[in-house]
């Protein structure tokens, strides 16, 4: 395969995109140190208006970026382009004309209207745009909490957005038409029920990795340089690329559709799995393409997750897949997502820049919580974010920290029963009253949890000798040796890639069995391993930064890094793992270790989820001891 010699994408019609208008001023602006600087006029709420940058084509010598604003109704449907991009270091900004007066803006959107007015045409044709540092008075917390309420429609009702994802740099143009030239192969072979073509397309466009021909060689560098610049990360370009009809994005001088972008990238990043899904056959091909898969684009992830353009889901699934995406401003994790949820007027939220992060995180997580999506308790920590313990902190980095147990794509686990969770809850000033019981209280710590570069047999070995010693309660050394197997990969198979779809399921015996001896004897480190990435990658998921630990009743599981000896297993109603807790002091203990509860109440703060072999199914709430949890 050439890939340089691959012709540019074309997806953008022919032609400039600027338009003439009348009523606009078509003078030529004087000097940009001498003007004044631009004053915004408030918008009309009750017509719902919005402002729309009229940027002039190329002007002459004087070509700073200039326009004018306009104030629109949405009602109006007026006509606009909408640009999305990363507002990137504000500390640094250049100068352009709005309505002739100066405006400063970031250098990443001055590269961006330079190259708008270029496509513009002439001085007197004007590209209508929607571009957020301009159109809304940043400054004004009042009508920013309006504008970002309305954020969703006004991205749909763009006749198309601009994705600008910078000027050409790092050979950007190469990579683009790699991934463009995958991306379309790709359309034709759906990672379902084209298993087998899709092996074959990159069997045929990807060289033996020992290849000395320049040409064949995939443009890693190339790409990797492209996956990383920060547009793929931040939290309000999600809605930017989602909710319009259609988004071209533009790098330099090139010009592809997202869609033909984000598969082709797609494609790439999932061929370890793909390899691993058909026994092996790629793997010479793709071991030189590690360091993409290393790269993380966020973005991409959350547009194929949450499928066709414009489609809105409730907020908790936007909260529950779109993570760890940068933004300014904390409140922006929760604001940024508004304009792709359906059930905001359900769930009592509203866009306020008056609210102080924790305050706003802890109403979201009471009515997500009041709305039925338990699976938020897995994401809280206690002493995380001084507030609630079961508050979750949308803002915080959670890189490093383990993937969930409870994923809620996936039915794998029912800890809790078939019991309703909403009527087992209610949410009183801080405090989270939840139902359930009490199962068991943790007595032993295990391994260390594991660390990269840890090797994964070594801690197996430990894994098996503190189970072996601290893990008497299965009655039997099969049912012991079953939970030691399981417990690493949360006995869970990752099995990505089927012709009926993508899943995850319990694993088969066997397979519990192979995996965990094959493991064991490894001496791979937390790194990419072909051909059995998947089966590494459950192992990863369970064990990194994940404490194992025995019980009172002699039971094996594993839970939050910070669990300690003391703290209870419980499980509450509705919900499908087991939850750590911590008693309050005011708590009593007895000689057992059993903790002693007055009127069948606990006060405690919540720790984290859990994997517990033996109580995954609903078992536990038969045993323990049945308890109206106070959660702190």
């Amino acid at each position: 395969m050439d890939w340089a010699s691959l012709p540019n994408p074309s997806h953008l019609p022919a032609g400039d995109l600027g338009n003439p208008l009348d009523g606009l001023p078509s003078e030529e602006p004087g000097d940009i140190d001498q003007v004044p600087s631009f004053r915004y006029l408030p918008l009309q709420t009750q017509t719902r208006e919005i402002r729309i940058l009229y940027l002039r084509g190329s002007h002459g010598e004087n070509n700073t970026p200039a326009g004018t604003l306009r104030h629109e109704s949405l009602d109006s449907k007026p006509q606009y382009l909408a640009l999305s991009y990363v507002w990137g270091d504000q500390k640094e900004t250049l100068p352009i004309f709005v309505d002739g007066h100066r405006f400063l803006v970031g250098l990443n959107l001055y590269s961006a209207l330079e190259h708008l007015q270029q496509r513009a045409g002439t001085h007197d044709l004007f590209v209508a745009l929607w571009i957020d540092a301009i159109c809304i008075n940043q400054v004004d917390n009042t009508e920013k909490s309006s504008q970002v309420q309305m954020m969703g429609e006004i991205y749909s009702s763009s006749q198309f957005t601009l994705s600008w994802l910078g000027p050409e740099a790092d050979d950007s143009n190469l990579a683009i038409r790699a991934l463009d030239y995958i991306g379309e192969q790709c359309v034709e072979h759906p990672d379902g029920p084209a298993l087998q073509e899709r092996c074959e397309l990159f069997t045929r466009i990807l060289p033996e990795s020992d290849t000395d021909e320049w040409n064949a060689r995939f443009p890693v560098e190339a790409v990797v340089a492209l996956l990383n610049r920060p547009y793929w990360r931040r939290i309000w370009i999600v809605q930017e690329v989602i909710l319009p009809p259609t988004v071209f994005v533009v790098c330099g001088e090139l010009i592809t559709t997202f869609g033909a972008l984000a598969v082709g990238a797609t494609a790439l990043l999932e061929l370890p799995i793909l390899d691993s899904t058909l026994g092996g056959p790629l793997t010479s091909r793709i071991r030189p393409l590690i360091p993409v898969y290393k790269c993380d684009p966020k973005l991409i992830q959350a547009a194929f997750h949450h499928g066709a353009t414009g489609k809105k889901l409730p907020l908790a699934s936007r909260l529950q897949n779109i993570t760890q995406m940068g933004a300014t401003n904390p409140l922006d994790h929760v604001f940024g997502l508004m304009g792709l949820a359906s059930d905001l007027d359900e769930l009592g939220i509203q866009a306020d820049y008056s609210l102080a992060p924790l305050e706003l995180f802890t109403r979201v997580t009471a009515a997500l919580l009041k709305q039925g999506s338990r699976q938020f308790l897995s994401r809280c920590s206690a002493g995380r974010n001084n507030g609630p313990s079961w508050t979750v902190d949308f803002s915080r980095d959670r890189s490093g920290e383990p993937a969930p147990i409870w994923n809620y794509r996936y039915k794998l686990y029912r800890a809790g029963g078939s019991t309703v969770f909403q009527r087992a809850l209610s949410v009183e000033g801080n405090i989270l009253r939840v139902s359930g019981a009490v199962v068991d209280t943790i007595e032993a710590l295990g391994p260390l949890p594991l660390q990269a570069p840890d090797p994964i047999g070594s801690y197996l070995a430990s894994l098996e000798e503190f189970a072996h010693s601290a893990c008497p309660g299965y009655g039997s050394l099969d049912r012991l040796t079953d939970a030691i197997h399981r417990l690493p990969f949360l006995d869970m198979e990752v099995a990505l890639f089927r012709k009926t779809g993508r899943y995850n399921k319990r694993l088969g015996q066997d397979s519990a069995t192979r995996y965990f001896a094959g493991l064991r004897e490894s001496t791979e480190r937390l790194e990419i391993a072909l051909p059995h990435v998947s089966v590494h990658a459950a192992a990863i998921t369970a064990i990194v930064n994940h404490q194992t630990f025995s019980t009172v009743e002699g039971r094996l599981g594993i839970g939050p890094v910070d669990t300690k000896p003391g703290d209870l297993v419980c499980v509450f109603h509705g919900c499908e793992v087991p939850f750590v807790v911590r008693p309050t002091p005011d708590s009593t203990v007895t000689s057992t270790g059993k903790w002693l509860w007055k009127k069948q109440e606990l006060h405690c703060t919540l720790v984290g989820e859990s994997y517990v072999y033996g109580i995954m199914d609903g078992e536990g709430l038969n045993s323990g001891v049945k308890t109206d949890f106070h959660i702190h």
